[in-house]
């Protein structure tokens, strides 16, 4: 009904577009394939030259849609942001709102856009998938479940059906194993875009190197763009020690990513890992307070002062973690061995019995 819409507002504008070139000398795409929606690189390029002459919320809509198809998430998102700007209760701009934000991992404000849609009453398949896989990454297995039903019961085909049995095995795993990705999809499972993903990067522990690299590059190929993409090949390299290389690929999934803290987490463990310590500071004062683990962020701050020597700014740190995470007993104990108030376990003179051979 959008595209028909769209089609009679814009109509006397397609039609003078036909088989010309716009101001840059650049072949616009017949209105057809604008309409058609086959190809989103042609449409992406056809709506940015409307939207040069006019601004129009469907447009950015359109093109937000045509960026999401590819991947470009970052771009989906600042174009899915304007049309909202211009229209705020648009339920279908809502809904690509809220499965941009989690594919980008912004994943509270992926819920909250959900969650209007739902409460506008929609019944849809791919909303209630799109719940359940945001409570999947939440680590909240009954609301996965909750998500599942419901589409269990508007019936679902078979195939269908393997993929929410998979989202509710994930949904059970403890968190720790579904964040390092230890387990094992088959490839009826993998239909499903975002358990395809998790196969992939599930598939670098257990595949030989030179057949999982063959497997992200190809699809790096068809989504260069995309930032989980990007990541797995970054931790691929590092894995296999290319440390300057994987530098290069993690400075292209920040700046695909919109604040996306945990992910500037793992960067700055990586530059502590080839021991860039300041980059690794650098990169640590960019996640702000409200990080869901700032402990950790401000532990990490820690480590790299007392790598670097620099006891004045370590303690700061400590102090700030002693009075921002009183029930985090590492900040103290750091504390007081640093002033010498405890001696640390690597100094403490052993036990003369302990290096006495056994007789037994």
């Amino acid at each position: 009904m959008r595209n028909i819409l769209l089609f009679f507002l814009f109509c006397p504008t397609l039609f003078s577009c036909q088989n010309t070139g716009d101001v840059k000398g650049e072949s616009i795409p017949p209105y057809a394939v604008y309409l058609n929606k086959q190809d989103p690189a042609k449409v992406i390029a056809f709506t940015s030259q409307l939207l040069e002459e006019q601004v129009n919320s469907s447009l950015f809509y359109l093109r937000a849609k045509a960026y999401y198809d590819l991947h470009a998430y970052k771009k989906a998102y600042l174009d899915i942001n304007k049309a909202l700007e211009i229209v705020p209760s648009d339920l279908d701009y809502l809904f690509l709102s809220a499965q941009i934000k989690f594919n980008l991992e912004l994943y509270q404000e992926a819920l909250e856009d959900a969650h209007i849609v739902e409460s506008a009453g929609v019944h849809r398949l791919s909303l209630w998938n799109l719940l359940a896989q945001i409570h999947l990454f939440l680590h909240r297995p009954a609301l996965v479940q909750f998500y599942i039903q419901k589409s269990n019961k508007e019936g679902i085909s078979n195939e269908y059906f393997k993929i929410q049995m998979a989202n509710s095995r994930l949904a059970f795993m403890d968190s720790l194993s579904f964040d390092k990705r230890y387990f094992v999809l088959s490839d009826e499972e993998g239909k499903d875009p975002l358990l395809h993903r998790l196969q992939l990067e599930s598939n670098m522990l257990s595949m030989p190197a030179i057949m999982f690299q063959s497997a992200i590059l190809t699809e790096m190929k068809k989504y260069p763009l995309d930032p989980h993409l990007l990541r797995i090949w970054a931790r691929f390299l590092v894995k296999i020690g290319k440390y300057e290389l994987a530098d290069q690929v993690y400075q292209q999934v920040n700046v695909q990513f919109v604040d996306n803290f945990k992910f500037r987490f793992e960067l700055a463990q990586f530059y502590m890992r080839i021991r860039n310590y300041p980059k690794a500071l650098a990169v640590l004062e960019t996640i702000p307070l409200n990080f869901l683990q700032f402990n950790e962020v401000l532990w990490l701050k820690s480590l790299l002062w007392g790598y670097m020597g620099n006891k004045t700014a370590n303690l700061a740190v400590l102090d700030s973690g002693i009075q921002l995470f009183s029930r985090d007993y590492r900040f103290l104990g750091a504390k007081n061995r640093l002033l010498g108030k405890k001696i640390d376990s690597t100094q403490v003179m052993q036990d003369s019995l302990s290096n006495v051979p056994r007789e037994f």
